[in-house]
């Protein structure tokens, strides 16, 4: 045989391998089921039995088993709560590791009952099933047939008195709780506490409130019950809320007992009278409403009528847009009319003479505006004498010209206007024959604009 025959034989040698070796150690392992009944005999009607069900194996599980849905003639069953309690058991001088899982019956009339065997998948290949158990169920003692009685290890009865105020009167209610826990007994089979009705007392039932007990590793030992109701009061005097008896029997002693709990009294007067058939604020006491605001009539007539100015407020907000508006348009126009005017510009004149250097286009723009003139001939009657030789002569002395333009009548207010009538183009008369040429300051900008700059030279 050449190697890769040899390949090929121990290759599928250690694939059957594989596959023998989980199947034997499947095989080898047992696997069982026990089935037993708590308590196994005397059980009466009503009492829970629960069947404790066992899963065993030498080996160990690969999965938790699988337990089937448990129907029983005549009985209440509650399946498995899912949590499993491990055991360690010893069959035969073998040693087993056990799940144990509890079924809860409650048979609900006396009789013969069967409980049908049980298949559970342990593994997805490997089912087991359990033997069928009979047991009898009989009537309690004392019991009449057909009559249901709650059937625990133990009851306890519990009462609350909850009134509405501290001195009750007519309109006020009270509270009565009572609380029933049965250890051992399902949660579905504690009957309803009687609160009956009272003579001057309207009665309100509550829903009842339901809870499962345990006993502190997860298991349902029990189970718990409160119902309410309130009482209205409708007239004076004294009222007694009637005592309560609730039979039950008892599992362990095998006996029929009975909680109690005493009557609860109380008193109340008569209602106040009252000037309206019933008060706002008595109401709203009941109810725990102690902190509430009261305004008085004066401050609600001011809130409304703030409410309304600002109502009113709120709907002129587009007409008072429209008003700022037209206020800053006219602002603004009378603010252009100020800077277009005589009077703008001849506040700016002697600002202009006393700067370095000084300069005349303040005292242009005034006579233009007040005369409509470009130069200085409308003010020629005004201006001090020799002021042109001091700006443009051969020996200028141009501060002390300025310091008497300063002074000079020129510069008035009303000096433009009174020469506005008089030569307002500065033109000379067509035949200078009988017209001689003035010797006025020249009235152009151009003179102006030469002079200074013979200043900043």
């Amino acid at each position: 045989m050449n190697r890769l025959t040899w390949t090929w034989t121990w290759t599928w040698i250690g694939a059957g391998l594989c596959l023998y070796l989980p199947a034997g150690l499947l095989g080898a392992a047992q696997l069982r089921i026990e089935t037993h009944l708590e308590p196994a005999s005397g059980a009466v009607a009503g009492q829970t039995l629960q069947l404790q069900v066992d899963v065993l194996t030498d080996s160990w599980f690969t999965a938790a088993p699988q337990l089937p849905a448990l129907e029983v003639a005549n009985a209440v069953v509650t399946p498995p709560s899912g949590e499993a309690r491990h055991l360690n058991l010893s069959r035969d001088g073998v040693q087993f590791v056990a799940l144990r899982y509890s079924y809860w019956l409650t048979p609900t009339r006396p009789g013969a009952f069967v409980v049908p065997a049980l298949s559970i998948a342990v593994t997805p290949t490997q089912t087991v099933q359990s033997q069928a158990l009979n047991f009898a169920v009989t009537q309690p003692a004392g019991v009449p047939i057909g009559q249901s009685v709650l059937v625990a290890r133990a009851v306890s009865l519990s009462q609350t008195l909850e009134p509405s105020s501290s001195a009750l009167q007519v309109g006020d209610s009270v509270r009565r709780q009572v609380t029933l826990s049965a250890d051992g007994a399902q949660l579905m089979l504690l009957p309803a506490v009687p609160l009956a009705e009272v003579d001057g007392l309207r009665r309100y039932l509550d829903a009842p409130q339901l809870k499962a007990l345990d006993d502190g590793r997860g298991q349902i030992s029990g189970a718990q019950r409160s119902d309410g109701a309130s009482y209205v009061i409708q007239r004076q005097g004294d009222f007694a809320l009637p005592a309560i008896e609730l039979s039950w029997w008892d599992s362990d002693a095998h006996r029929l007992r009975s909680a109690q709990l005493p009557a609860l009294t109380f008193k109340a007067r008569a209602a106040a009278a009252r000037s309206t058939p019933w008060s706002v604020r008595e109401d709203l006491d009941r109810l725990g409403q102690h902190g509430r605001i009261a305004l008085s009539r004066h401050w609600l007539l001011w809130s409304l009528w703030a409410l309304a100015a600002a109502a009113l407020l709120y709907a002129a907000r587009p007409g008072w847009r429209r008003a700022r508006k037209w206020l800053q348009h006219q602002r603004e126009q009378r603010r252009q009319r100020w800077l277009a005017s005589p009077r703008q510009a001849l506040q700016q004149v002697p600002g202009q003479l006393r700067g370095q250097p000084p300069r005349l286009d303040a005292l242009y723009l005034w006579v233009r505006r007040t005369c409509g003139s470009t130069g200085l001939a409308p003010l020629r009657e005004r201006l001090p004498i020799g002021l042109s030789e001091a700006l443009y002569g051969r020996q200028p002395h141009a501060a002390q010209a300025l310091q008497q333009l300063l002074r000079s009548p020129a510069l008035k207010p009303d000096a433009g206007q009174s020469a506005a009538g008089k030569d307002v183009g500065g033109l000379q008369p067509l035949n200078p024959r009988f017209h001689p040429r003035s010797t006025a300051l020249p009235d152009s900008h151009q003179a102006s604009t030469s002079w200074q700059r013979r200043q900043l030279k």
